[in-house]
């Protein structure tokens, strides 16, 4: 009879969980949308703003510094988590331990990074002019009154 019962009980108690799930699904789907959006808008601004000769030159150490994140994360997040479900009571033991590897791991890149920058010779043309910003400079996409000519067939 306990076991029938502790079954009811359990199944009374499922459309919460389901519910809490869902919850919590729905809002990381949420994040990961408004984060993604964000991402897209913030590159087109940079792109137009910068023009492609500053935007490239931005978007190469910006590919350096994913590629070291990744290189100093090293997939001890997922390791974290799947500790952390096998051993709970062990979660900050884990969170200290990932913590200071991350960060030995970060400076360990920082250091390639760095020999690595003075290895490498600089280009001739190394001198990067200040990106002009959008306010000195008429929008590629709004174009004004004197850029339309009032009658473009007529001659004289």
């Amino acid at each position: 009879m306990s076991d029938e019962a502790s079954h009811l009980e359990a199944e009374a108690a499922l459309p919460g969980v389901l519910r809490r799930i869902g919850k919590n699904f729905s809002v990381l789907v949420l994040g990961q949308i408004v984060a993604g959006i964000t991402l897209l808008w913030s590159t087109m601004y940079l792109g137009r703003v910068l023009g492609p000769e500053n935007f490239g030159k931005i978007s190469y150490p910006e590919a350096i510094l994913l590629f070291s994140m990744i290189a100093s994360n090293f997939g001890l997040d997922l390791v974290g988590i799947r500790e952390v479900a096998r051993r709970p009571e062990l979660a900050n033991v884990y969170a200290r331990s990932i913590s200071l590897l991350r960060f030995c791991l970060s400076l360990l890149v920082l250091g390639v990074i760095a020999v690595l920058s003075y290895s490498i010779p600089a280009a001739p043309d190394a001198r990067y002019p200040a990106p002009r910003i959008a306010a000195n400079r008429p929008s590629s996409r709004v174009r004004r009154h004197q850029d339309y000519p009032v009658n473009p067939g007529a001659t004289g």
